[in-house]
């Protein structure tokens, strides 16, 4: 019986560590006091899984203007074609345009594991006549890593 249990205590660890899982989030923190329109294309992919989705979901924000994460909501495209979304995002409101699972993001070009393609081509976000445009070459001087998200934040 001893024995039984000196192995359950020396793999309890090793089970706990294989179950562990983490997602860093790419989002939009829209919290001005006015909506904003967000428009962006993505890549198709031919091997492994987009970073960005075509389903980007809406979340409010609370009053220290962090993710409200017990409300999800679908956000509606406004834009009828196939290779672009463009999504109002309210005031107070933050968009989840993608997740990178089980790894670290440092930067657009990385070496991804489990396959993932950073498929974001393009990405305006359009505030009264104010544009701000990001491509994949310029996205880390806009989207900062903070608590497990990877956020353009709007003020």
């Amino acid at each position: 019986m001893y024995k039984i249990f000196k192995l359950t205590f020396a793999f309890t660890p090793f089970i706990w560590l294989t179950g562990c899982s983490w997602q860093e989030y790419f989002v939009i923190l829209n919290a001005s006091p006015s909506a904003v329109t967000v428009q962006y294309t993505i890549a198709g992919v031919e091997k492994g899984f987009p970073i960005f989705t075509q389903q980007p979901v809406l979340y409010a924000l609370n009053t220290s203007n962090d993710i409200n994460w017990h409300a999800p909501q679908n956000a509606v495209d406004l834009d009828s074609s196939s290779t672009g979304l463009k999504i109002r995002i309210p005031a107070n409101y933050a968009i989840v345009l993608g997740a990178l699972n089980n790894d670290h993001y440092k930067a657009y070009n990385q070496n991804f594991i489990n396959a993932r393609v950073f498929n974001l081509e393009e990405l305006e976000v359009l505030r009264n006549d104010d544009t701000l445009s990001v491509l994949p070459t310029n996205f880390d001087a806009f989207f900062k890593k903070k608590a497990g998200q990877i956020a353009l934040e709007i003020k």
